[in-house]
C-alpha cells in the first residue's frame, strides 16, 4: 500500500520548542523558508511487508520530481533511523531530505527499524530479522515500485547512531549490495555498552558471550568482512561518547588502506550536529555518484 502525503514538518509542541536553543530554532525556520521556495520532491508513505517476520512495517520514500514519460532511474540511498526512534523520526532533516532528493536527483528510502532492532537478524530474537528485511525485502519493494538504478554501485546506505551501526553493519555483510556506506554518530563498536539500549535484548546476555557480541559489532566484523571496492563516510562529533569507536574504525580503514573519507568536527550525540554532517554526508554521496545539484543558493544548513 502507497501513499502520497504531506507529512508534518514538526511533530514537538510549542512548549517542547521553547526550549531548544534558539540556533536550533533559527535553523529549522530558516529550512522551512527554503523548503518552500524549492522543494517540488513527492514523498510516499509505504507499508512494506516481511515474510520473514509475517507483519508489515512503515517507511517514507522521498523521490524527486520525475517528468511525466520518463525513464530515467536515480541512485537510491537507505537510511537509518536511530534507538528508540522510527521511520517518521526525521524531524529535523524532513525537509532537507525532500530538497536532497530532488536537488540530487536520488531516492532517498528511510525504513523502520523497531524501535531497537539494531538492524540484525537478533540471535536470541527469532521474531526480529531486520538485516533481511533491510537488505532483501525493502530493498526489494523499492526495485520494484520506484525508478531505481539496481549497480550496487548506485546503492548506499547511511544512518544516526543505531542507524550508524546498521548501515556499516550491512554493508560489511551484503558486499554485493552497497558501494557506498556511511555513519553519523554511529555505535561502531556495541562491546563498551552492554547494558544500554536494549543490546542484550537483541544480542542475549553479554558476560561469557564476547565473542557473539562481536561478530555485530561493526569494529570487529570489519577484520573479517573487508571489501576494497566499498566505499565508507563517517562522520561523529568530538563530545559523543561514541567518538573512541569512531576513531578506532577509522584508524582501522587507514591501516587496511580501505577508501573512506573520516570527519569529526565539535559536537555532541545530538541534533545540531546530526543537521550539519547530514548535508556534508549527502554531497559526499552525491559527489562518489558524480552527480551535481541542480541549484544550491543556500549556505551549509547548522554551520
Amino acid at each position: 500500500m502507497k501513499s502520497t502525503e504531506c507529512i508534518p514538518l514538526f511533530r514537538w509542541s510549542a512548549e517542547q520548542i521553547q526550549h531548544f536553543p534558539m540556533k536550533t530554532v533559527s535553523t529549522f525556520f530558516c529550512l522551512l523558508i527554503h523548503f518552500i521556495s524549492h522543494s517540488t520532491a513527492r514523498v510516499d508513505t509505504v507499508q512494506i511487508y516481511s515474510t520473514q517476520m509475517s507483519r508489515s512495517f512503515p517507511a517514507l520514500i522521498f523521490q524527486p520530481d520525475v517528468t511525466e514519460g520518463s525513464h530515467e532511474k536515480y541512485p537510491v540511498l537507505y537510511l537509518l533511523h536511530g534507538h528508540s526512534s522510527d521511520y517518521s523520526g526525521w524531524n529535523y532533516v524532513e525537509m532537507q531530505l525532500r530538497n536532497w532528493a530532488d536537488q540530487f536527483k536520488i531516492i532517498i528510502v528511510c525504513p523502520d527499524g523497531n524501535y531497537a532492532s539494531w538492524y540484525v537478524n537478533s540471535p536470541v530474537l527469532p521474531q526480529s530479522k531486520f538485516d533481511t528485511y533491510i537488505s532483501e525485502e525493502v530493498r526489494l519493494y523499492v526495485e520494484r515500485h520506484y525508478p531505481a538504478l539496481r549497480d550496487k554501485n548506485f546503492r548506499g546506505i547511511t544512518g544516526v547512531s543505531m542507524g550508524g551501526h546498521g548501515a556499516i553493519y550491512l554493508a560489511l555483510k551484503h558486499p554485493g549490495l552497497y558501494g557506498l556506506a556511511g555513519s553519523i554518530s554511529g555505535a561502531l563498536d556495541i562491546l563498551p555498552f552492554p547494558g544500554e539500549w536494549n543490546l542484550e535484548e537483541v544480542f542475549g546476555r553479554f558476560r561469557g558471550r564476547e565473542d557473539l557480541w562481536q561478530k555485530f559489532s561493526c569494529l570487529y566484523l570489519l577484520d573479517s568482512h573487508c571489501h576494497p571496492d566499498l566505499r565508507f563516510r563517517i562522520d561523529c562529533g568530538t563530545d559523543d561518547f561514541f567518538i573512541q569507536a569512531n576513531r578506532q574504525f577509522q584508524s582501522k580503514l587507514k591501516s587496511m588502506n580501505l577508501n573512506h573519507e573520516y570527519h569529526e568536527s565539535p559536537g555532541g550525540h545530538d541534533i545540531d550536529y546530526w543537521i550539519r554532517a547530514f548535508e556534508d554526508q549527502l554531497r559526499y554521496f552525491a559527489r562518489q555518484w558524480t552527480i551535481r545539484p541542480r541549484r544550491f543558493t543556500h549556505q551549509s544548513y547548522g554551520k
